[in-house]
């Protein structure tokens, strides 16, 4: 008779999960218009308004060549979701989607920038927008409403060749004109709003919230995969967040300048900045931006105190491309660098800053810290209350609680602080510069298993260090015959720092 041998370790374990971190929210364009949306290839020019009228459900309308223009109307007020495709965008329009799906692919071009709003005109919408605009030129993008409310979560993608030609340095005349908002326009969204560049796009500012004073919102999350932006804002323009958490993941792309916060308000509430990859090219604040004279050998600060009433974090990995400088010229180069907190003068007291070094990043990017500009180095400064080195194998997130981290290890692992301690996706006081790094906790390292006719002997090396004191944690060898059957066990009860056993079946 055959015999398979099945190592197998079990240690029971109730764990709270309490991550601060967001997942990205991805639109599949392909999907989002029913599979029963009417198709409209034209030849000619057409006028939207008139294919429009034709059609009661779902419309996909596709140019011949892609030279096909399809006029719009000064004011567009979608009843449907609609895909454009392989068109010229003819006419200034201003295009309300009213929470119905708008989808503009790679492929279409346009002749005059087009301003979108996901919500509606002067009143509110219940439930959630969904943006993509893959091609074609925009001046302003909002998730939100314009005067109206959006009572769900906004969805913004700016993507593919979006905003074709422009740029990112302001010393060029190609500049991007584009404003994008995950808010709406003197409207607020009750919900999430999900703002993400990706492909090759263009635009001068990401705002995650919204605009003038009502454009707030309760969470805001930007995700740069792609594309380039000069400004990113996770919080808002002029308008001041209350209860609200911001939060910016960067993988990829290109960004002149990251800010955390907001744009010349306060945000009451904690950001989240995560860099994982991609090029800042000139400056990273996790808190808001206040103004100030920077002549050439002069600085003044404005009276204002705009900043994060909470906590900021700043989480770096080891891909980060960070104040490279890339790109910028004049003035662009005074303020360059990495900054923990606001720009502001000087650290307010209920502004509490956290700087987390992911798999061992800390060497490579902590010189990136404080001001790496030309000149006022002593003015534009980093207020980092807490600095964390974290090795290989988990990762640890920042929270609400200034002092206080969260631990996730990789499966198998468990966390130290300092080299003590036993966390297992748990919250961790830290004081000033803290050090994690992660160890085995139960993890079979080989196993092997010889055969005979009437016996299998097991010889099992593993890791049990039972760090959360787990009763009776078991390891168990078991043999099933050649068609699945379970013939023989046994088990062992494992002890802390026991690592090898072998036992006869």
């Amino acid at each position: 008779m055959k015999f398979k041998c099945l190592i197998a370790a079990l240690i029971a374990a109730i764990v709270s999960v309490t991550a601060v971190s967001a997942d990205a929210v991805n639109i599949d364009d392909s999907a989002s218009l029913s599979a029963s949306a009417s198709e409209v290839v034209i030849s000619s020019d057409k006028a939207l308004a008139d294919i429009l009228s034709s059609y009661s459900g779902n419309v996909v309308i596709k140019g011949t060549t892609g030279s096909e223009k399809l006029t719009l109307a000064s004011e567009v007020s979608l009843s449907e979701n609609l895909k454009l495709e392989n068109l010229v965008l003819s006419g200034s329009s201003t295009i309300y989607a009213n929470g119905y799906t708008l989808e503009v692919a790679s492929n279409v071009t346009s002749d005059s920038r087009l301003n979108v709003y996901g919500g509606k005109k002067s009143s509110a919408l219940t439930g959630n927008t969904n943006i993509v605009l893959l091609g074609g030129l925009y001046q302003t993008v909002y998730g939100g409403g314009n005067g109206g409310a959006v009572n769900g979560n906004t969805n913004v993608v700016l993507g593919g060749n979006a905003n074709a030609g422009d740029g990112i340095n302001d010393d060029s005349s190609n500049i991007s004109p584009c404003y994008v908002y995950g808010g709406g326009n003197n409207a607020k969204v009750t919900g999430k709003t999900n703002v993400t560049l990706e492909g090759n796009a263009v635009t001068k500012y990401l705002v995650g919230a919204g605009y003038n004073s009502n454009g707030t919102a309760t969470d805001t999350n930007i995700y740069i995969n792609g594309g380039k932006v000069m400004n990113v804002y996770a919080g808002g323009r002029n308008t001041t967040l209350t209860n609200c958490n911001t939060h910016v993941t960067m993988t990829g792309g290109t960004a002149e300048a990251i800010f955390g916060g907001s744009e010349s308000a306060s945000v009451t509430g904690n950001t989240y900045v995560t860099i994982k990859g991609g090029e800042v090219t000139r400056r990273l604040y996790t808190g808001c931006y206040n103004n100030a004279d920077s002549k050439i050998f002069s600085l003044s600060w404005a009276s204002t105190n705009n900043h994060v009433i909470g906590t900021t974090n700043l989480t770096l990995y080891p891909g980060a491309k960070l104040a490279t400088g890339s790109g910028l010229s004049g003035t662009n180069a005074i303020n360059k660098g990495v900054f923990s907190g606001s720009r502001i003068k000087s650290q307010p007291s209920d502004e509490k800053n956290t700087i987390i070094y992911m798999n061992n990043s800390y060497s490579s990017l902590s010189g990136k810290i404080g001001e790496k500009g030309t000149l006022h180095k002593s003015d534009f400064k980093s207020f980092a209350n807490y600095v964390v080195k974290v090795a290989e194998g988990g990762a640890v997130y920042g929270t609400s609680t200034p002092g206080t981290i969260y631990i996730e290890p990789d499966e198998g692992n468990y966390g130290l602080v300092g080299g003590s301690g036993a966390y297992i996706n748990a919250n961790a006081s830290i004081s000033g510069t803290a050090e994690v790094t992660f160890k085995k906790n139960f993890a079979v390292n080989n196993a092997t298993a010889k055969a005979s006719e009437n016996n299998v002997t097991v010889s099992v090396n593993f890791d049990a260090a039972n760090v959360t004191s787990e009763k009776n944690p078991c390891l168990y060898a078991v043999v099933f015959d050649e068609k699945g059957n379970c013939i023989a066990k046994d088990n062992i009860v494992t002890t802390s720092d026991m690592t090898s056993k072998t036992f006869d079946l």
